[in-house]
């Protein structure tokens, strides 16, 4: 399946014939905006996602303990 896949884009690659296409400027400021809400996400969001796991699995193993 691998070998299928890699030929079939190799091929397609290869023998691909001109494009007419074009980035219009919208995909700019949406990429632009997609980087920074993840690097909002990673400076804010991150700390809060790990400290609810560790209390989670802090919780759980306080439970296992005991019984």
């Amino acid at each position: 399946m691998v070998t299928f896949l890699f030929t079939f884009l190799a091929l397609t690659l290869f023998f691909a014939d001109t494009v007419y296409a074009y980035l219009d400027p919208g995909v700019g400021t949406l990429l632009l905006q997609l980087l920074a809400g993840a690097a909002l996400f990673i400076g804010i969001g991150w700390r809060f996602i790990v400290r609810f796991f560790k209390r989670l699995f802090k919780g759980s193993k306080k439970t296992n303990e005991g019984e």
